[in-house]
């Protein structure tokens, strides 16, 4: 035994002296090739000197190949016992195997390059030196490859990538890798039925099997266990563990050896039943964290955890007869809470409402005939998971679905107060692009929050706010309202009563609001209650002290980057549980709390809260994986139940039935009529100039002037014409300004026009009319739907009328309603004016906002586009049961098809503001 002990305290000096030789052997290249350059060849050399020097550095090569020699072999000798007593696991035994066989291919090129060196210096002969100089290379290259195999052991293989890293911006965390079959997760180690303490099982599990490469310092694969929330953190490869779910955490499939090229611990001994056994229970108890001096835990961690408001705690989904008959972990809480309170759940709905409900909350609109059929097979077949992945991919879509949901919650829009302004500097900026893109790619969500507190030039409106005119209050400068909105948006928090003075209805303090404020501020803020000045100021800092890294005397864009860590910190659970409380409120209609923006107390199911937020941030914050898991339940899919003021009060008492009646968004409404009949709706000008790399022609006409266009085959055209002078373009609206269009099949392919007055546009109707020919009369857009055929299209236009006009052509123009500036039709369905944080928009369908669509000229507009291309098709029945989402009875069949007869424009005019076609049901 003793003698197996020196043997394996010999091997740890393996490391040390394993440097030596290699110095040699560089060392003895360099002698070489010095030898060389001096006259390193047998044949005479003229200069004595040189011929010296030549002799001095061979001497020194070969004195060094002996001594690199001799201490290889002891090297190798001292490696063997040293990977004897160490066990070796996953990659790492590659990697060893490796390491070893090119070491004894060093060996034996060295005894080769010794043999030539030899030959060449006893026989004088040329092309033993030339041999002994090829070896000796050789184990340069050999030897170096063999050392880095060596480097890979002991530091990872990361090493170098790791420094690298830190000059890229964060990443969002990788996917888990792919799931385990039921067999492989069968052969995991039960969970220990005991109780399981941190300092006396978890701990010394991690200081043997774990510290050398994820401990003190060390952070292999970007991976640190030195606290709770390192560990909650996990690495490159995304989350290391699933709170109350061991037999999904890959901390567990890695020890476990699930895949045995990555077993962990790569060196040293393995994992035990009984440790694994331990690891799993102490995972599904919520990785309890010993605050007792000496224990792994960071005491910084610690500290933190102790005043933080709401931190996420584990919840396992439970355990119930109803419960285990769901495979969605959102279905088995609700089954749990309905068994226990003794309630039935509700009755789901058709896959064909599904479907619909489907496309408008991922989308943004309804199906098309098409897609409705494709989908609702695809459900029939169970494959509802594929369907919504799907859905997920049409990026470009999703994006513009999502988009107004965050213009309102950060006040994101193209025109109103502040955009006015001259200095650039003072400008209201617009986040669109970065919000865009960042859907697009599904950006995590602390991530897109990180990049909005601490921001680049794309992202930089939201916090630069709006620079109100005139004399404002201190509580209504950009960096109060920068606080005020942080709160509200990102924690469910009230500040603006605190904005003032010490808020009367929760626990802020006016201290505090001016602390996050000159976070914001360029240097700290003077403290103003109700307008009156307290002669100090506020120190920069978070509102959770226990969380704040935010450093008073550091630079704004340093304090801001400290301020958005802090915010978005897993530690933070008050993050989590405010984004899922509004994603919630998004598809059902009510959160788990309310009031949305002041998320006060617990919700009305405080486990499913919790397990959805704390499964949100081991999915490393991916929204589209939070969608998913809320609409692949039967929860989504129950019938909608109607919405009443009772039902948005805070109260616990709340028990839910399913979603609530929603009105369909603004946008909505349209990206809708332009999927069913290829009508969009109005543009204005401010949405046409902010569109301008869509222009493919610009003409300043005069009064009689003809202007001919060629269209290209498969795509549509939209004409914008407006006065023009020398001074610039004029809202200015003249009886006798038209525009005459002619043109090939003008009017089938007709498909909207609208003026830019608010007098209404007005098609003119004249017995010279004809299918290739049509007079507008006032100023505005006109579109024309894609030509059909490969042949390009010539339209023609001629001005009438005293007044030149500026004409400018669009070719394919974005028609998403997501993108348009604000407008009274758009403020009747319910967008709201951007200047205020807008979590709801109002629900309320009343009769003054009917009577407001009703005498819009746009709507009156759009309805009669929308009658004419229902006669052009040859099933508009069909076309009216996909808007409205069912099938009409044989007497509504009689009463439609008269109608239609007649021209359809009232009965169009009544279905699309019928509850059946403005609700989600």
């Amino acid at each position: 035994m003793e003698l197996e002990i020196f043997s394996a305290y010999l091997g740890r000096f393996h490391p040390a002296i394993v440097h030596f030789p290699i110095s040699c052997i560089v060392f003895a290249c360099l002698a070489e090739l010095l030898s060389w350059y001096y006259g390193g060849t047998f044949q005479p050399i003229k200069c004595s000197r040189a011929r010296e020097r030549s002799e001095k550095w061979r001497s020194f090569s070969r004195l060094l190949l002996a001594t690199g020699l001799l201490s290889t072999v002891i090297a190798a000798l001292l490696g063997f016992l040293n990977a004897s007593d160490q066990t070796f696991g996953g990659g790492a035994s590659e990697t060893l195997a490796a390491h070893q066989f090119f070491a004894l291919i060093t060996l034996a090129l060295l005894l080769v390059t010794c043999f030539f060196a030899v030959r060449a210096d006893r026989r004088q002969e040329r092309y033993s030196l030339l041999f002994m100089r090829g070896a000796l290379l050789c184990t340069g290259g050999v030897l170096l490859y063999a050392s880095h195999q060596g480097g890979l052991l002991v530091h990872g293989s990361d090493y170098f990538s790791e420094v690298l890293a830190r000059s890229r911006p964060p990443q969002p965390l990788a996917q888990p890798r792919a799931e385990y079959s039921r067999a492989q997760l069968a052969r995991l180690p039960h969970p220990n039925s005991g109780t399981v303490r941190f300092r006396e099982d978890i701990a010394p599990i991690f200081e043997q099997r774990c510290a050398r490469c994820h401990m003190n310092g060390k952070r292999k694969g970007g991976f640190q266990m030195n606290s709770r929330a390192d560990l909650l953190r996990g690495g490159k490869e995304g989350p290391a563990v699933v709170l109350g779910r061991s037999e999904e955490s890959a901390l567990i499939h890695l020890v476990a050896g699930l895949e045995p090229d990555r077993l962990m611990p790569e060196k040293g001994e393995l994992l035990t039943d009984l440790e694994i056994g331990m690891l799993r229970r102490w995972i599904d108890d919520g990785m309890p964290w010993d605050e007792e001096e000496g224990s792994v835990a960071a005491p910084q961690t610690v500290s933190r955890r102790k005043g933080a408001e709401e931190m996420l705690s584990p919840v396992r989904p439970p355990s119930c007869v109803p419960c285990q008959e769901k495979s969605n972990a959102i279905d088995r809480f609700l089954a749990f809470s309905e068994t226990k309170n003794n309630v039935s759940s509700e009755s789901l709905v058709s896959e064909s409402r599904f479907v619909r409900r489907l496309y408008l909350d991922i989308l943004g609109r309804l199906p098309t005939r098409l897609e409705q059929r494709e989908a609702v097979a695809r459900v029939s077949r169970g494959e509802e998971q594929e369907l919504v992945a799907q859905l997920f991919s049409r990026h470009e879509e999703y994006a513009m679905a999502w988009l107004p949901f965050w213009n309102d919650l950060l006040r994101n829009d193209y025109t109103g107060p502040g955009f006015s302004q001259k200095n650039p500097k003072r400008r209201r900026k617009t986040i669109t692009n970065f919000l865009l893109e960042s859907l697009r790619e599904n950006m995590p969500y602390d991530l897109l929050v990180r990049k909005l507190i601490a921001p680049d030039r794309h992202s930089v409106g939201f916090i630069r706010g709006i620079l109100w005119p005139g004399d404002v209050g201190p509580n209504e400068r950009p960096e109060m309202q920068a606080a005020q909105n942080v709160g509200q948006v990102f924690l469910g928090i009230n500040l603006k009563c605190a904005s003032c003075h010490d808020s009367f209805t929760s626990s802020w303090k006016l201290k505090d609001s001016y602390a996050l404020a000159s976070v914001f501020a360029e240097e700290p803020l003077e403290i103003f209650e109700c307008g009156k000045s307290h002669g100090e100021k506020a120190a920069p800092r978070f509102l959770f002290p226990e969380l704040n890294t935010v450093r008073d005397g550091a630079r704004r864009k340093q304090r801001l980057v400290q301020l958005g860590r802090d915010l978005t910190d897993p530690e933070n659970g008050r993050f989590a549980k405010n984004f899922v409380n509004r994603i919630w409120a998004k598809l059902f209609g009510r959160g788990f709390v309310e009031p949305l923006d002041e998320m006060v107390g617990l919700g009305w199911d405080e486990d499913l809260f919790r397990w959805l937020a704390t499964s949100f941030v081991q999915h490393g914050y991916d929204i589209q994986w939070l969608l998913t898991q809320i609409v692949t339940s039967e929860a989504y899919r129950r019938e909608s139940q109607p919405a009443s003021e009772q039902i948005f009060e805070p109260s616990l008492s709340y028990r839910f039935e399913g979603p609530v009646y929603r009105p369909l968004p603004a946008e909505a409404v349209f990206d809708s009529l332009a999927a069913l009949f290829r009508v969009g709706g109005p543009y204005t000008e401010g949405d046409l100039k902010r569109n301008l790399p869509y222009v493919t022609r610009t003409v300043r006409a005069k009064p009689g002037e003809e202007v001919r266009y060629l269209l290209a085959p498969h795509r549509d055209l939209l004409v914008s014409f407006a006065p023009y002078s020398k001074r610039g373009r004029k809202k200015v609206l003249k009886k006798e300004s038209s525009v005459a269009f002619s043109g090939a099949r003008l009017r089938s392919a007709l498909r909207e026009y609208y003026s830019f007055s608010e007098e209404g546009a007005l098609l003119l109707s004249s017995e010279q009319e004809t299918e290739e020919q049509l007079v507008f009369f006032g100023l505005g857009t006109v579109r024309f739907a894609p030509q059909v055929g490969d042949d390009p299209r010539e339209v023609t236009l001629r001005v009438q009328g005293s007044v030149p006009l500026e004409i400018l052509f669009f070719e394919n123009l974005p028609s998403h309603a997501a993108l348009r500036e604000h407008t009274p039709l758009l403020a009747s369905f319910g967008r709201p004016h951007r200047t205020q944080v807008t979590s709801r928009r109002d629900t309320r369908f009343s009769s003054p906002k009917i009577l407001e669509i009703a005498t819009h000229p746009h709507w009156d507009s759009l309805v009669r586009f929308i009658a004419a291309e229902l006669a052009r098709r040859e099933t508009p029945l069909a076309d009216i049961e996909q808007l409205l989402g069912r099938s009409i009875s044989p007497e509504e069949r009689k009463l439609f098809l008269e109608q239609l007869r007649k021209g359809g424009e009232h009965l169009i005019w009544s279905l699309l503001v019928s509850p059946e076609f403005l609700l989600i049901q």
